[in-house]
């Protein structure tokens, strides 16, 4: 495949049997790692199916060659309150179809969903606010919520 065919992907929902291929794609790239970081364990308190994948298909194979998961979540305030939010992430993309602007494909399909959809909610991430702020990710003070683990302040990002 040459680099002008490996720019044409196809993004939309996963299908259900898609979902397996699409967390052995991320598993892959992030390793088993993974499950020890504050926003896996957030989506862990929530229950399975409720979440929403995104993949990125080569046209030509069908192949997943990447993903990006919505999961709706409960975040808790200190002072008990409750706010609902979607979890973005992760957004993985195999090796040889990163940087051709797949990832940002993803994230601005699963940003087009949550702010189309009948019920829109911000949406948070963990990730470099240098790359999310083109997305029109902001910081959000992680002290105004109780999260499941440890965050670096400055990689608690929200989208509303």
């Amino acid at each position: 495949m040459n680099k002008a065919e490996k720019k044409i992907f196809e993004i939309r929902l996963c299908a259900t049997k898609d979902y397996a291929a699409a967390e052995t794609l991320t598993g892959n790239i992030f390793g088993p790692g993974r499950f020890a970081k504050t926003a896996y364990r957030l989506r862990e308190q929530t229950e399975t199916g409720t979440e929403t994948v995104f993949g990125a298909y080569c046209p030509e194979t069908e192949k997943l060659v990447g993903s990006a998961q919505l999961t709706p979540v409960t975040v808790k305030t200190p002072l008990n309150a409750k706010t609902s939010v979607f979890l973005l992430g992760p957004v993985a993309v195999i090796q040889e179809f990163q940087n051709i602007a797949v990832g940002s494909g993803l994230i601005r399909k699963a940003l087009r969903y949550v702010t189309e959809g009948e019920n829109p909610l911000p949406v948070l991430l963990v990730g470099d606010a240098a790359y999310y702020q083109r997305f029109g990710f902001r910081p959000y003070d992680p002290d105004g919520m109780i999260l499941p683990g440890p965050a670096d302040p400055g990689r608690v990002l929200i989208f509303s």
